[in-house]
């Protein structure tokens, strides 16, 4: 977990109000990129911000009691802590139990900032020259050859986990089975290598997966629903987004294609429907196997828009137009990006908060009007 908890001095009320907030002190890894500090005197304000600003770490929060003698040490830290390039907040925390919602979306948003950092990525089927400036701080390749002998290797064994593992996530009754043993192969191919490379997401090399007659949309799915991030090469920017909705939502997204705009809002081709944001499941078939149909449930969607260095989020409505979903009150033309993410839910202020502590929104946190910086 790359947040860290830390207290500096002792104060018994400070640590029962943050405890409402879920903050324990000591909690977190020792190589955290975020910390939240728990501060009690104004005395330690040099402390604080010699923690926020040491090597690796790239942000994080100051918490205090409101009225509290400490407000003005973590001030001059958070002060001190942007000077020097981190992302930082001010958390003044109640002592009487009440719990403000932007301050838990600050919260969540930090987390889910972290997992976005935490992120290994493994790309299957590539090696290191072949993935050019990719943008992932910490990457696993497993090169082309290895990669299609431990495909077709899976492709052996598929059949084995249609009604083990498959036929928990679609009906699979009176499908052919020697074709979905191959889509289910694919899955399986990647999953081996993904456990052993230690790495919690990763980017297919989906021509590879083509040249061998294998689809890699099953596999895809499946990885999603299991709450890995995945997509196929050149869309490596989706990681950051999907990674973002599972942390937030305990649900990965469904991804798709923005092409066209009318007067009922922006058409989007989901391109994929995870079960766990589908209305109906169900497998199709396809070249080469069964690839997944699901329909996206309609309803309330946070749709995120990214690019290497920019995002655009909006919180729309979707219903469905035939073969593709309809997504109100989005301005197309402020999207840097056709391909999106449609996080399930309202999750705006969180993510609000998370584009800020990973430098992808501006230089201020994003607090409610009125409340205190």
């Amino acid at each position: 977990m790359s947040v860290r908890v830390e207290m500096i001095g002792g104060n018994d009320k400070l640590v029962e109000a943050a405890s409402l907030y879920g903050l324990k002190p000591g909690t977190g890894s020792a190589d955290a990129k975020y910390i939240i500090i728990l501060l009690a005197s104004p005395e330690d304000a040099d402390t604080a911000t010699s923690i926020l600003t040491k090597p690796g770490v790239e942000g994080g929060a100051v918490v205090v009691l409101q009225g509290s003698r400490a407000l003005g040490g973590a001030l001059e830290a958070l002060a001190k802590a942007r000077d020097a390039g981190r992302r930082v907040a001010l958390l003044a925390i109640s002592s009487g139990g009440m719990v403000e919602g932007w301050m838990v979306d600050a919260l969540r948003g930090l987390r889910a900032g972290a997992s976005v950092r935490d992120m290994t990525v493994l790309f299957y089927g590539f090696t290191e020259d072949e993935v050019l400036d990719a943008g992932i701080a910490d990457a696993r390749f497993y090169e082309t050859s290895d990669a299609i002998e431990t495909l077709r290797e899976a492709l052996d064994y598929g059949s084995l986990y249609i009604g083990t593992y498959l036929a928990e996530y679609y009906p699979v009754e009176g499908l052919a089975e020697d074709l979905l043993s191959r889509s289910l192969g694919g899955y399986l191919a990647v999953r081996s290598v993904l456990e052993a490379s230690g790495a919690n997401a990763v980017v297919l090399n989906c021509s590879l997966f083509q040249s061998e007659r294998v689809n890699p949309s099953l596999a895809l799915h499946l990885l999603l629903d299991e709450g890995v991030p995945a997509t196929c090469s050149g869309m490596e920017e989706m990681l950051g987004p999907i990674m973002t909705s599972l942390s937030l939502t305990g649900k990965p997204p469904a991804l798709g294609i923005a092409i066209d705009h009318d007067d009922k809002g922006l058409i989007v081709d989901p391109i994929l429907v995870p079960t766990l944001v589908a209305r109906e499941r169900r497998l199709e078939p396809a070249r080469e196997g069964y690839i997944p149909g699901n329909k996206l449930r309609p309803g309330r969607y946070t749709l995120v828009s990214p690019r290497r260095d920019e995002v655009a989020y909006r919180v729309v409505e979707v219903s469905h137009e035939g073969e593709y979903v309809v997504a109100r009150g989005v301005d197309p033309w402020l999207l840097p990006s056709p391909r999106l993410t449609l996080i399930p839910g309202d999750v705006g202020g969180p993510l609000a908060w998370s584009l800020y502590f990973l430098g992808l929104a501006g230089p201020r946190p994003p607090i409610p009007l009125g409340q205190l910086h």
